[in-house]
This record gives C-alpha cells, sequence and structure tokens, in this order.
C-alpha cells in the first residue's frame, strides 16, 4: 500500500518549473522581478495590489479580502506565475473574486483562512484568445466557513490544512472547481466545527457542487465523552465528489473517533479509503434521493492529492436506504471504477424504508455479508456482486437483474431464498459459485439475454427457468435444475454437469453435451433433438427417452440400484428385419439394475467404443415381431464385456445363453467378442381359421381353432403366423 500526499508546506507550487518562481516575504507592497517573471507581495500592512484591491486588517481574521471596490487581483501580466505570500497570516475572503490571469497564481503560507457567506472564488479569462490560469491556494492554519454558504468555482487547485472552526449554524461548501484538498477534517463540535453538539441540537456540515473534495487526514470529534455519543448532526454529501482517503488511527479513537450520521443524496458521491475512512459511525449511513437522481458510494481510488493503491476495502457499517417515495432513483455501490476493479465488503446491514428506487453495483467484486432487509430491486453491472450471507440480496419481493457486458452474480455458497432472478448478461457467465461449499437460488430465473452459468461449488436452481434465450453451463461443477422450465433456447453443456431433476428441466429446445461435459439424469425426462459428444449418465430411479443421440461419440452411462432401475427409450422408428434402425454412441455401460428398451422392432444400438454390462438386474427390453431366419445384433461394440443381463418381450424372457421357443419360433439370446444378439429361429406358419369353438381370435395357445395349411393339423395361432 503506497499512498501519495501532497504536505501543506507554505511554498509549495505544483505543475511549474521552481526556476520560473520568486517569492519575497518581508516587503511592503507588489514587486516585479523582470527576469523571472513573476509578481510576489508580502502581506504585512494595508497594501493596494495592482488594480482596486483591497487588503484592510481585521483584528479577528488578520487580512479580510473583499471586492467592495471592484475585481480583486486583476492582472494583464502572461508571461510567468503570480505569488502571494501571505507570511502565514490570517485571511478572511469574502464576495472575492480572483479575475483577469492568465498565468498561475499562487497564494501560499496563509495562516487561518475564512471563506465567508457567499463567497466566489475563481479565476476567469480577460484576455482574448488566451486560457486562463489555475489559481492555488495552500494554508497552513485553519479552514473555516464564516457563512452559511460558501461557493468555490473556477480554474482552482485548493489544499487547506484544516478544515475546522465554523460557526454553530449549519454551513455549506459549494464546491465546483476541480480538486480541493483537506488534510484534517472536524466533524461534531459546534464551536469548531460543523457537525452536531450537545448544545445546539442539529448541526450539518454539507458538501455540494461539481467538483470533487478529498480529506486526506484525520476526522475529528471534540464533543464526546469517554466515547459516547455527544451529537445529532450530520455530514452531508448532496452534490459533487467527497473522498475520504484517509485510513488515520484517531477515526476510530474511543474518545475522539468520529461517529457523526453521514448522508448522501441529492446527486452525492462519496468514495472512501477502508473501515478507518468513516470511524466508528454510531449512525447508519444514510442514502437517498429523488426521481431522476443517483447517489454514489464506493472504494477511493485516486485523486490529485492522494492515490489508493489498496486491493480491498471492508466496512461494518450499516447502511439506510431513504429515497423518496414513488422515486425512480439509483444509489450505486461500486469496486473501483471503469478502469480500476477493487473489492468492496459490506459486512453491515443494508436495509430501507420502501421500495422504490434501485440498487446498483458496478465495477470489481462488491461483497455483500450482512443479513440484509432492504425491499429495492438490485441491479449487478459491469460487477461481480459476492453473496456472502443468505439474506444478502434483501427481502425477495422486488428481484435481482445481472446487466452490463460482464455482471455476475456469485452465489459463493449460499442457500438464497425465492428472489427472482433475471440474467441478461451474455458476454461472461451471468451466475456463478465460486465456492467450494454447493450454493442453492429458490427463485424463478429468466433469461434476459443467451446466458452462461459457471461454478466452482455446485449450483441447485429450484425455481425453474423462462425466457426466449440460450443457456450454456460452464465450469467444473455440477449445476441441478429441479423445477419445470420453459425457456426456448438451445440448451449446451460445455464443463462440469447438468443435472435435470425435473422432467421438464430442460427446457424446449435441443440440448448438446460437448466434449468432457455431463448430463445427468434424475427424473423421467423426454428430449429429443439431443446431440451428445459427452457423457450422459441417468441415475436409479431416473429414465431418459429420447428419439435420438446425434453426434455418435458421447457416451451412455446407466446405474441403478436395487429395485430402482435407470432406464433409457430409445423410441426411434421401427426399421425393418433387412434393416434395423441405429442408435450410435461412443461407448454405452450398464452398471446393474439398469434397462435399455427399445420402443419399436428392429431397432439396435451401436457403440464406436466398449459395451460394458457389470452387476446385476440388467435388461434389455425389445417390442414387436422380430422376423424368423435372422439374427439381430442388439447392443454392439469394439469390445464386449456383459453379465447380468436379460432379453424381455411381451411374455417372456431370457438370460445369456438361453433359448424360448414360442409356438413355431425358437429365441436365442447369446454374445460374441462384439455384440449382444438375438438369433430368431423357426418358421412362420400358414393357417386357416376353422370356425371351430370359438369365434374370438386369440393368442391363447392351448385353444387351435385354426388348421395348418402345411399338415391339415389343428394349430392355435402364434405371433407372426400368416393367416387366411
Amino acid at each position: 500500500m503506497q499512498t501519495r500526499l501532497v504536505p501543506p508546506r507554505p511554498n509549495f507550487v505544483p505543475r511549474l518549473a521552481l526556476s520560473l518562481l520568486l517569492v519575497v516575504t518581508g516587503l511592503v507592497g507588489m514587486t516585479r522581478d523582470a527576469s523571472a517573471a513573476i509578481y510576489t507581495w508580502s502581506g504585512t500592512t494595508n497594501t493596494n495590489v495592482l488594480n482596486n484591491t483591497l487588503f484592510t486588517p481585521n483584528t479577528t481574521n488578520g487580512w479580510q479580502v473583499s471586492a467592495a471596490n471592484g475585481a480583486v487581483f486583476t492582472n494583464t501580466w502572461t508571461n510567468g506565475a503570480v505569488v502571494f505570500n501571505w507570511g502565514g497570516s490570517n485571511v478572511q475572503l469574502s464576495n472575492t473574486l480572483i479575475t483577469g490571469f492568465s498565468n498561475d497564481v499562487i497564494m501560499t503560507n496563509l495562516g487561518n483562512w475564512r471563506l465567508d457567506s457567499v463567497t466566489t472564488v475563481t479565476n476567469t479569462n480577460a484576455l482574448v484568445g488566451r486560457a486562463a490560469g489555475t489559481v492555488y491556494i495552500y494554508n497552513v492554519g485553519t479552514s473555516m466557513l464564516g457563512g452559511s454558504a460558501t461557493l468555490l468555482q473556477g480554474n482552482m487547485a485548493l489544499y487547506l490544512n484544516s478544515f475546522s472552526g465554523h460557526t454553530t449554524a449549519a454551513r455549506a461548501l459549494t464546491n465546483n472547481v476541480g480538486s480541493l484538498a483537506v488534510s484534517n477534517l472536524n466533524v461534531n463540535n459546534a464551536t469548531t466545527t460543523t457537525v452536531g453538539s450537545v448544545s445546539n441540537g442539529v448541526t450539518t456540515l454539507t458538501f455540494q457542487g461539481t467538483g470533487t473534495t478529498t480529506v486526506t487526514g484525520s476526522i475529528t470529534v471534540n464533543a464526546r465523552s469517554n466515547g459516547a455519543t455527544q451529537n445529532a448532526g450530520a455530514l452531508i454529501v448532496s452534490s459533487g465528489v467527497l473522498n475520504i482517503a484517509t485510513t488515520n488511527d484517531a477515526n476510530i479513537a474511543a474518545v475522539t473517533g468520529w461517529n457523526s450520521g453521514l448522508v448522501i443524496t441529492n446527486t452525492g458521491s462519496l468514495f472512501v479509503r477502508g473501515q478507518k475512512s468513516l470511524g466508528e459511525q454510531a449512525y447508519n449511513i444514510k442514502i437517498g434521493t429523488t426521481t431522476g437522481n443517483t447517489t454514489r458510494f464506493g472504494v477511493f481510488d485516486s485523486s490529485e492529492w492522494a492515490t489508493n493503491l489498496d486491493s480491498t476495502c471492508t466496512l461494518t457499517n450499516n447502511f439506510s436506504i431513504l429515497n423518496a417515495s414513488g422515486a425512480l432513483a439509483t444509489n450505486v455501490f461500486q469496486a473501483g471504477s471503469a478502469t480500476t476493479n477493487k473489492t468492496l465488503t459490506l459486512s453491515g446491514i443494508i436495509s430501507s424504508t420502501n421500495a422504490d428506487g434501485t440498487l446498483l453495483f458496478l465495477y470489481g467484486t462488491n461483497v455483500l455479508a450482512g443479513a440484509n432487509t432492504f425491499s429495492n430491486a438490485l441491479v449487478v453491472s459491469n460487477s461481480t456482486l459476492m453473496l456472502s450471507n443468505a439474506t444478502a440480496l434483501g427481502v425477495t419481493t422486488a428481484g435481482t437483474m445481472v446487466a452490463g457486458t460482464a455482471g455476475v452474480l456469485d452465489l459463493n455458497g449460499q442457500t438464497v431464498g425465492a428472489e427472482a432472478l433475471t440474467l441478461s448478461n451474455s458476454s461472461a457467465p451471468s451466475l456463478r459459485n465460486s465456492s467450494a461449499t454447493a450454493a442453492s437460488f429458490a427463485g424463478a430465473v429468466t433469461l434476459g439475454a443467451d446466458t452462461i452459468i459457471s461454478n466452482t461449488g455446485g449450483i441447485t436452481l429450484s425455481g425453474g427457468i423462462s425466457g426466449s434465450y440460450a443457456l450454456t453451463k460452464a465450469g467444473a461443477s455440477s449445476l441441478t435444475l429441479s423445477a419445470a422450465s420453459s425457456y426456448t433456447g438451445a440448451t449446451t453443456i460445455n464443463g462440469g454437469t447438468l443435472n435435470a431433476s425435473h422432467a421438464s428441466a430442460l427446457g424446449t429446445n435441443g440440448l448438446t453435451v460437448a466434449s468432457g461435459a455431463t448430463l445427468g439424469i434424475a427424473a423421467a425426462v423426454s428430449k429429443n433433438n439431443i446431440t451428445n459428444n459427452g457423457t450422459i449418465s441417468i441415475g436409479a430411479g431416473a429414465s431418459l427417452t429420447a428419439n435420438a443421440l446425434a453426434g455418435g461419440n458421447g457416451a451412455l452411462n446407466l446405474t441403478g440400484t436395487g429395485g430402482s432401475q435407470a432406464a433409457f427409450t430409445n423410441t426411434a422408428s421401427a426399421g425393418t428385419s433387412g434393416s434395423s434402425t441405429v442408435l450410435n454412441i461412443g461407448s454405452l455401460s450398464l452398471g446393474g439394475n439398469s434397462t435399455i428398451a427399445f420402443a419399436n422392432a428392429y431397432n439396435n444400438i451401436t457403440a464406436s467404443g466398449a459395451v460394458s454390462i457389470s452387476g446385476t438386474g440388467n435388461f434389455l427390453s425389445i417390442a414387436g415381431v422380430w422376423d424368423a431366419g435372422s439374427t439381430y445384433n442388439l447392443l454392439t461394440g469394439s469390445s464386449l464385456s456383459a453379465s447380468g443381463i436379460t432379453l424381455t418381450n411381451a411374455g417372456w424372457s431370457l438370460g445369456i445363453g438361453s433359448t424360448y421357443t414360442n409356438g413355431r419360433t425358437t429365441y436365442l439370446f447369446n454374445t460374441n467378442a462384439t455384440s449382444l444378439f438375438m438369433a430368431v429361429g423357426g418358421q412362420v406358419g400358414n393357417i386357416t381359421w376353422n370356425g371351430g369353438t370359438s369365434g374370438n381370435w386369440t393368442y391363447d395357445t392351448s385353444t387351435t381353432p385354426w388348421t395348418n395349411n402345411a399338415d391339415g393339423s389343428a394349430s392355435a395361432f402364434y405371433q407372426g403366423d400368416n393367416v387366411t
């Protein structure tokens, strides 16, 4: 961690070559060094400086500068910087205007600096065609606001050594300059600061404007006793940016540490460096605004005055979201910036008074570790939102959206309730679990874009998935879909395992299993248009019914348990005795209590790899009539290892090496080096109805209402016979 601070040195002049500066002290009036092209002034008596500049002694504040007689510090010299060295004198600015400089102005070595009501300090350009210079103001004493509203604007950079000692009324600083630094800020004392005390109730210090203010030193409280809260005041950021870049230990001191109320409102932005930036904070940080406005809270990154190279920031503060009723407002929490990613951990509780407005998490990694109760909608955009608490997303009524090109919701091993979730990031994984601990999400999921889900630990989605976009499973761990889903995009499994534990979990479109990935079946699933280049694994009590497994390279594995079969049913259309319908796969494994079923006759499965059948309770079920006089390969691979399997058809079953005779047809079930096959022997009977004892056409082989045309004997009807 490194921090660059600009110290409050009396004669420090930034951005200018020192060889161009000449600072003269102890003189009366203005002098000019022609060779250096620099004006210098030493303020020790009442002296006019250039045109219409009035300095009058003030016994309370030292030198008092006002614009009662016109513009102050008017200058047309353009060849170098103008330096005012105040010699440590106190200065009071009231309605002050610095104008006309097309070169830089350095006001250095000020003592105490008081800004009175509606003070405007600015530098504008009076010379046509020339850019205005920058006014630099450095003070070594205390800076205070003597009026209720102070305005800083123009091309300025200010370094205030200490910002305290304000009068008792509420104070507001409107900062419209690009850079304002405060080395020390006192809060919560009516006589020396601006925010609250026992004596005067609520007092406030408000930062507003379009500029950026950075606090680089300590924030202290003088009106406290033994660590007890002594005020009801607030530090308010109403607009512009306030950076609290300090991590001074004094901020969390038991007696003097800062614990003032902190409010971010309207369009205010507050960025902190760490827990010590906020001190003890006995009060919730309050954030609220109105329709069309955006507030921001986040990790301080850098400014002209200080640079924060810390990559992480952890805060224990509670936050209260107080948006106006009906407000279409946005409250941003951000970890870094668009160019610098940091990690912001909020372990306190985020609450809200209503559901109005949206919480937006931006940049880097935002971690929610508190048991939050807010009811606002939540959006993650171009950031990773990591959950470290099961209720981190607040109450479940408003829902969460993952958006942007890099938005990610990281479940981080949490069990999340029925929060509606919309995934609208198609460029990177929208949902993941980075923890080795399994996570679950019970809310309904809507695909707002083609969506990637990736995980280190398992994820279970039990609320169903809808939408018209595609779903891709990535990552090495498992994703379990345990509810009916209606999404219409394709499903792709690129890594890990996608488990379908509901019959309709896999949407309505096609499904592809990539090489190295697995489709797990844990329910009675019927799914056509499957392309399998990986593995399909069917578990105990589950079944997959499909008319095809395109690709031809994937494995089909079935493993049941005693009394709970794993089943695969091939519903491909029937072939013929001379041309079977073939289901091509990469390999086939039945690990016990597993069933392969052909819904139609003359079907088979052919694997380019091995067929392995082990354990007991395995079945191969066929249907329909298979012509006699042929041998049919039912399961074929590059090699075959088979045991514990039974061939079944309507009314009969055969173990390996066994035969069954049905009338004039004999069935043999056996193996060779590569196949499980069925040989059908005998012949088909040609029979004629004899109109005998029964008028019913029956398969009952105990009755013989037919005549065998070959020899005229009475005959029963056997499946496959030809009748006349």
